[in-house]
């Protein structure tokens, strides 16, 4: 739901709160299935949406699509499309400047993981899969997470990690 400037809410994901199994991909956004944790909007108008196990973009026109999600793959596996990777826990969303979608998985994953906007391919860029604890005062890869929420990125280079 968004709230417009007259304070009129008006709803354009997920006509039912019963569940996320039919995200309707490639469909009517309005006809979706979701639970939304974490909503970001782009330049362009479109809104990226972090759900436990998946991350969905609406398009303007009201289309919505899966970026990553729903598959097998875990998140120590990188350099896979996002369709064929398994998100465990997943809260946070933000984008930067050049459109890289950047979401985290909590609870025992703890990592920091992005998407190629091109090419929709998944890549951990902080975090080490599965040691969960905040000790992040190291290189990206060795930093371990604690249990990370919510993102927020500030250009030029900087994603800040609440957690």
């Amino acid at each position: 739901m968004i709230v417009s400037d007259g304070a009129i809410i008006d709803t354009y994901v997920g006509m039912s709160n019963t569940g996320c199994a039919n995200r309707m991909n490639g469909g009517p956004a309005l006809n979706s299935q979701v639970n939304v944790r974490t909503i970001t909007q782009d330049t362009s108008g479109n809104y990226y949406m972090m759900g436990p196990n998946y991350l969905t973009k609406m398009v303007s026109n009201g289309t919505i699509y899966t970026i990553a999600g729903g598959g097998s793959y875990n998140a120590f596996y990188n350099g896979f499309v996002g369709t064929y990777v398994n998100i465990a826990y997943g809260h946070g969303v933000a984008l930067d400047t050049a459109g890289t979608i950047y979401y985290s998985e909590r609870s025992g994953y703890c990592v920091i993981r992005s998407v190629n906007p091109s090419t929709l391919v998944v890549n951990t860029v902080v975090g080490n899969y599965g040691t969960c604890n905040n000790n992040g005062d190291q290189s990206l890869f060795l930093a371990t997470l604690g249990d990370p929420w919510t993102l927020q990125y500030h250009p030029p280079n900087q994603l800040l990690i609440c957690q």
